[in-house]
């Protein structure tokens, strides 16, 4: 199997990683809130990094110093990318953000395209509108009066952490193949944890963390102002564990993106891995019990059509 194959096959295995964590951390984020989701999961999955690259022997050359500046750059891109993108997830609704988070796939072609100098087919170049009119139609509520509307505050987040992860998806394969996969990841990753980590502490300094927001056995978020629910030790545990598997599958997820850097553009992989989102949708309808209107099912199929032609043409 040749380079680009092997890379398509992290892609998609990247893809399986995200669509999951995407549910499982609308969870977190319900519940905790936010900021502080996203700190536990990334210093979990940081954790997770170290012990890879421990494991695997995995060489981290101290060269390089040129590129701090830029994976600094994209660490802070990437922190904002996690924190929008949960908030888009805590506002919701899953089935709603979900899709036009899969567009950042899309939109790091466009990235890959003018600062990397990639260059998709014209079938691939087709695929890019596609999924953005279907992510505008999956994100309005067209009312009575036939006024348009943002359903919520969960699309705008969703639209701010694609622009700020397609730049650092596209970007990153330049010190992904300079210094190497682990090295790109674990520098990259200490700018991220850092970032939010100020965040999480000028909030709290400032009493302004969001309130969490407790979820019920069914899966449905009760209002911002439910007191936190007295959990016993198993219930504990039960959130142990589920922060546990969200930071091994946010491990994972990159460790497969940036692999297939390695090997495939940054455009192809950066849309195999988001096409995992679809995964989530159908998690918001399954436990979250949520249902899209006729025009958004189209938006949802004009974006998995973009994918697809972004993917094969």
């Amino acid at each position: 199997m040749s380079g680009v194959g092997v890379g398509v096959w992290f892609g998609l295995a990247a893809a399986v990683a995200i669509g999951v964590n995407q549910i499982l951390m609308t969870y977190a984020a319900r519940r905790w809130g936010t900021v502080k989701a996203t700190f536990a999961s990334l210093m979990i999955a940081f954790f997770l990094f170290i012990v890879f690259a421990i494991v695997t022997g995995a060489n981290i050359p101290f060269r390089g110093n040129h590129l701090l500046p830029l994976l600094g750059g994209l660490g802070i891109a990437a922190a904002i990318a996690y924190l929008a993108a949960l908030e888009s997830l805590r506002a919701g609704p899953l089935s709603v953000v979900t899709p036009i988070g899969a567009t950042a796939g899309a939109m790091t072609v466009f990235f890959a395209f003018v600062l990397l100098g990639e260059r998709p087919n014209a079938w691939q170049w087709v695929g890019i509108p596609l999924a953005t009119l279907g992510a505008i139609f999956v994100s309005i509520d067209i009312q009575a009066s036939h006024r348009f509307r943002i359903m919520s505050r969960g699309p705008f987040f969703a639209f701010l952490a694609v622009a700020t992860g397609a730049i650092s998806n596209a970007v990153l394969r330049i010190p992904v193949r300079e210094i190497g996969s682990m090295a790109a990841i674990l520098f990259q990753r200490t700018f991220t944890v850092a970032f939010i980590g100020v965040v999480l502490v000028v909030m709290a300094r400032k009493g302004r963390l969001p309130t969490a927001v407790a979820v019920t056995s069914a899966g449905v978020a009760a209002s911002a102002g439910t007191p936190e629910p007295t959990l016993s030790s198993r219930e504990k545990g039960g959130w142990l564990a589920l922060l546990l598997a969200i930071g091994v599958l946010d491990a994972a997820a990159f460790i497969f993106f940036v692999e297939g850097l390695q090997r495939a553009d940054a455009w192809l992989i950066g849309i195999l891995s988001q096409s995992g989102r679809v995964i989530s949708v159908m998690g918001g309808f399954m436990l979250f019990h949520e249902r899209l209107r006729r025009y958004q099912w189209i938006g949802v199929a004009l974006v998995v059509a973009g994918l697809v032609l972004a993917v094969a043409g």
